[in-house]
């Protein structure tokens, strides 16, 4: 049941790692309460570091398209997640059925965190306060560090920009509907942006090569996954649902050198909501509760100011560009593309 939630973040870093679902299972069937707050602090850092990788990578020049002029790129923007989310503190007093058995509060891995199964404490689970079972807490699914080196999320996304009047640009991008198999999920992506030259009404600015802009973004993510039990009619329509949209708005100074090389930097706000979405029918154990349809429904909101520096090379019409985002996830960006004036 839930462990296939945990797909739906993981689909996103590219890795198959999962976590045992016999475990996630009593979280879900201590109540929705309890499984939601679980679930929140769990995914905490897959949330939060996706909707950071979508907020970043828009631009590699404050410099407009002439009009129809455009834009392809190809890119993937890294969000490092921040040592203090790599685990979250459990609290016995803000659970009902779910209880640390020996202590009253402990640090426990969230899904990008450690997997040191020695070091998670034994927690124990009632109904009515009864004492049902007790085992150990979920462990970290992924450890991201022995996984890939280092501690982040990868976000991967094709871009496309045009010129259309007074030095402003169009941008798109988007995933297109991608299915990783029945089990696996699918995902999607689109988002649309505005970049406006505002250096062409400043006579200074316009004469001295340096070119500004401000720009404003916004994007919306999907992933789904099939949670169904296989052989269980009751179950056949359940599935769970991750959605990001994202807002950026930056203003953008940049500088080109021999037609070449171009330095640039930003200042700005981001900002991204997520909604986690376990729908339809769980039976659970008799022991407990049941659920009611659609159990869980969680809503994220996060934001940061951001200061950006990168650099973009041309070589003709190919352009390669990377850029460093300093803000709550920190996000590095590399783009591939082509450029026609």
């Amino acid at each position: 049941m839930i462990y296939r939630v945990i797909i739906i973040g993981t689909i996103l870093i590219h890795t198959s790692k999962t976590m045992a679902q016999d475990e996630l299972d009593l979280f879900l069937q201590a109540g929705v309460k309890d499984a939601g707050l679980v679930v929140q602090n769990y995914l905490k850092p897959v949330f939060e570091g996706v909707g950071y990788g979508y907020t970043n990578g828009w631009y590699h020049t404050a410099k407009a398209h002439e009009t129809l002029g455009f834009d392809i790129s190809v890119s993937g923007n890294i969000a490092f997640i921040p040592q203090s989310n790599l685990t979250y503190t459990f609290n016995n007093a803000d659970y009902t059925n779910i209880k640390l058995s020996n202590t009253t509060s402990a640090e426990l891995p969230t899904v990008l965190g450690p997997y040191i199964k020695s070091e998670r404490p034994e927690v124990t689970f009632y109904n009515d306060g009864e004492e049902i079972v007790r085992t150990t807490a979920p462990p970290g699914a992924i450890n991201l560090k022995e996984e890939i080196g280092f501690n982040a999320v990868p976000v991967p996304m094709i871009q496309a920009g045009i010129g259309v009047i007074k030095e402003t640009d169009v941008i798109i991008r988007l995933i297109p509907p991608i299915s990783f198999g029945e089990d696996a999920g699918k995902v999607s992506m689109f988002g649309y942006g505005v970049k406006h030259n505002i250096g062409q009404w400043i006579k200074l600015l316009d004469y001295s090569g340096v070119d500004v802009s401000f720009l404003t973004g916004f994007s919306h993510l999907k992933v789904s996954a099939d949670l169904s039990e296989e052989d269980d009619p009751v179950t056949s329509n359940n599935e769970g649902v991750f959605k990001i949209n994202g807002f950026v708005l930056q203003g953008i100074v940049s500088k080109e050198y021999i037609k070449v090389f171009t330095i640039y930097g930003a200042v700005g706000y981001s900002r991204a909501g997520s909604r986690t979405q376990i729908l339809g029918i769980y039976p659970i154990d008799p022991d407990f509760e049941q659920l009611p349809v659609d159990p869980i429904d969680l809503k994220y909101g996060n934001g940061s100011m951001n200061l950006t520096a990168g650099l973009r090379v041309r070589i003709v019409a190919l352009t390669f560009s990377t850029a460093f985002t300093l803000q709550e996830y920190p996000v590095l960006s590399l783009g591939l593309g082509v450029s026609v004036r």
